[in-house]
């Protein structure tokens, strides 16, 4: 009786030993991980840190979502995951398991989690983040997506073990949804809103445009008709002012007048003069050229001799501002052409300077020019000049040292 006792004891104690071994064994592969690149790569699921036991269909779901140990487990797991704001809705999903919400799906290999529930022991709620799938064959499983209107949380619970996972959370894909929507509305009744208006603008152009068209057709019409009479007018006009122009051209040639000039001036002369000087008791004869400013004035009558053409007399008088003694009297005849109305005009002149001093009077030729830079309807003019003269009687000194030139203005009256 002793000797049998023995070995069942053995081979119990064996048995109890063999079972502790492949429980733990399944509960290590159960919990085996790689860490890689920061993601924790299962490679089962299951074992003794399942959450709860398999779910085999959606009436298991629901069943399952019904227990008081799953709602307390899950609450906690949504605590830990800092979503607290979606555990009512998580549980609603999981104990109507509607199959337009709750869908079954194949976790990929390779897919990666933000986090994966499990029960510490199996019993305490927690949850391991930054999961990666890396078992051989996909993980079948449920599928369901939440979105708060802030983010799109999408959920996946294992058949195999119940472990709520959540695979992913990005921006709310409903908000951009109806945020495109709006958008998009927003931008059809805008664009419908640019077309009316424009249709109306495009209306409005176009009986601008046509009004335009007719007062611009009327007023065209209205200028033709004033043109023609106008042109009538003026050509009318133009007739009688020219016979006028021509009578009176023809009068005033008939009765040519004299007109008269008066001109102020300011330049120099050079100029060689004859003196004596006593030496001892006879008289020495000397000459001396001198640089002098001057200023004169001169008047005379302008005889026209032809339609571009007169005879200028004058007498005038030269300041002295070197010397006042050697001040001149003198006088000169111009002949002059001028342009087409007399505006401008050049010539030659000759003359005899120095009237009053008999020792130094001296023959001139000289040349002038002028052009208008103001009349009136008399027909006054006044010109701006510029005059210049050599004078003749040298007293051997060259006509070098004996010329003279000024500018001024020449005032003529008719």
């Amino acid at each position: 009786m002793t000797s049998r006792l023995v070995p069942r004891t053995f081979a119990a104690l064996a048995l109890v030993v063999a079972l502790a071994g492949a429980l733990d064994l399944l509960a290590a592969s159960a919990a085996q991980a790689q860490v890689q690149d920061n993601y924790k790569t299962l490679t089962r699921l299951g074992g003794s840190n399942r959450f709860d036991q398999p779910l085999r269909s959606t009436a298991a779901v629901q069943k399952w979502a019904a227990r008081k140990r799953t709602q307390s487990g899950l609450t906690t797991v949504m605590e830990k995951a800092g979503l607290s704001s979606l555990t009512s809705t998580v549980l609603d999903i999981l104990t109507k398991a509607s199959p337009d919400q709750l869908k079954e799906s194949d976790l990929q290999p390779g897919t990666t989690m933000v986090w994966m529930a499990f029960r510490r022991g199996g019993t305490r709620p927690d949850i391991v983040r930054n999961v990666r799938w890396g078992g051989k064959k996909p993980a079948p499983g449920f599928t369901f997506v939440i979105d708060d209107m802030n983010q799109t949380y999408t959920f996946f619970l294992p058949k195999q073990c119940a472990n709520l996972t959540l695979v992913t959370s990005e921006p709310s894909r409903e908000k951009a949804r109806l945020d495109a929507e709006k958008a998009a509305a927003e931008r059809a009744a805008a664009e419908k809103a640019a077309a009316e208006k424009a249709a109306a603008e495009k209306a409005r152009l176009e009986a601008e445009r046509r009004e335009r068209e007719r007062a611009e057709a009327e007023r065209l019409a209205q200028e033709k008709a004033a043109a023609e009479r106008a042109a009538a007018e003026r050509a009318a006009a133009e007739k009688a002012a020219a016979e006028r122009a021509e009578a009176e051209r023809i009068a005033r040639e008939k009765d040519a007048k004299v007109d008269w000039f008066a001109s102020p001036l300011f330049g120099k002369e050079r100029r060689t003069r004859q003196f004596e000087t006593a030496a001892g008791s006879a008289l020495a004869t000397g000459t001396s050229s001198l640089c002098s400013p001057l200023l004169a004035g001169k008047v005379g009558p302008e005889f026209k001799v032809g339609p571009n053409f007169k005879i200028n007399p004058g007498i005038g008088g030269a300041i002295n501002f070197e010397k006042s003694g050697n001040s001149s009297l003198f006088t000169e005849v111009e002949f002059n052409g001028y342009t087409e109305g007399l505006k401008h005009y050049i010539g030659a002149s000759v003359g005899l300077w120095d009237i009053t001093h008999s020792d130094w009077m001296t023959p001139t030729l000289g040349l002038q020019a002028g052009t208008e830079i103001w009349s009136n309807a008399k027909e006054d003019r006044i010109y701006l000049v510029g005059e210049g003269r050599f004078f003749t009687r040298a007293f051997g000194a060259g006509l070098s040292n004996n010329y003279q030139f000024w500018g001024g203005l020449r005032y003529v009256s008719r």
